[in-house]
């Protein structure tokens, strides 16, 4: 099939089970658009897919990058098309998977908008990188998640020249940067999937896979992490349950507060995560209710894809 597949999804949704289903049946090979997934080293907390699970189906974009390193949107999209391209002439088809709104788009919409489509103000720049420097990038960056708190949301603090970017484009506008990709067309003919189930279910599952992850060894894996050089202010060691655990190793949470604390943020992340997909008319939803088996999902994306083929 000369075609692109995405499966989107918030965190702990089946993204994982589903995809390697579907690429078994359909001769795929899978790119994963979940950036920190894409760091070496963080397997439990980022529920990184493990060797047993993949059933033998590539998958790309996995622990591509060092933790020490601070990769953007822009490197980050550049390298995954560069693994579409090797999917496409290894004769398979590429699936996406992931549950980042904005790097899933970005690399499945043509022209994503990186810089300077709309106008600028010099003046009004300058401004905002005279806050930073005096207040600290978190300040500039509060001011985002004010205007778009579903851009910021997918842009780091550290990242200022997008943090500005986007408040510069809002102050001249009133437009919003999560919201221009709208206006994109796909790169290639693309089927658009996501995950839907009760809201009530979703958050138990995310409850119980962070249990998990806590028994399986996430305070380890953290404090190896910082053995081997990372520091706080690298963007791995800002995902949700790196930061907080780092917290609690600082004195500055208790344990339980710890994990209490990651159980809320990533079921505030995954509600963000939907608002996303939900604004975007291309995406297919899937409703797990109406299906018994991950099967049965398969089978219906199967329709919809040859049916339009």
């Amino acid at each position: 099939m000369d075609i692109n597949i995405a499966i989107a999804g918030a965190t702990a949704s089946g993204k994982t089970a589903l995809s390697v289903e579907f690429a078994l049946r359909n001769n795929c090979g899978i790119i994963s658009a979940d950036v920190m997934q894409s760091y070496k080293y963080m397997d439990i907390g980022t529920a990184k897919v493990r060797s047993d699970e993949t059933k033998g189906v590539m998958h790309y974009m996995v622990d591509k990058y060092d933790p020490k390193y601070n990769v953007n949107i822009a490197g980050f999209t550049s390298d995954a098309l560069l693994c579409r391209d090797e999917i496409v002439r290894s004769g398979k088809t590429p699936l996406m998977v992931g549950g980042s709104g904005l790097y899933m788009d970005s690399i499945l919409y043509s022209s994503y908008d990186y810089s300077t489509d709309s106008p600028e103000d010099e003046e009004y720049r300058a401004h905002l990188e005279g806050l930073a420097a005096e207040h600290g990038v978190e300040y500039v960056h509060d001011m985002l998640k004010k205007v778009d708190p579903v851009y910021a949301e997918n842009t780091h603090p550290n990242n200022l020249k997008r943090v500005i970017r986007a408040l510069e484009v809002f102050h001249l506008s009133g437009a919003r940067k999560s919201e221009m990709v709208k206006e994109k067309s796909f790169r290639e003919k693309t089927y658009y999937f996501a995950i839907d189930m009760p809201r009530e279910k979703l958050y138990d599952r995310i409850d119980r896979r962070v249990d998990i992850m806590v028994s399986e060894g996430l305070f380890e894996e953290v404090r190896s992490l910082l053995d081997m050089g990372c520091e706080r202010e690298h963007n791995s060691m800002q995902a949700i349950g790196y930061k907080q655990v780092i917290e609690m190793f600082d004195g500055l949470i208790e344990e339980n507060e710890c994990i209490e604390k990651i159980k809320k943020l990533s079921r505030n992340y995954a509600k963000r995560q939907l608002t996303w997909f939900r604004g975007n008319n291309d995406i297919i939803w899937l409703d797990v209710e109406k299906f018994g088996t991950v099967e049965e999902i398969c089978e219906y994306m199967e329709g919809i894809i040859y049916e339009n083929k």
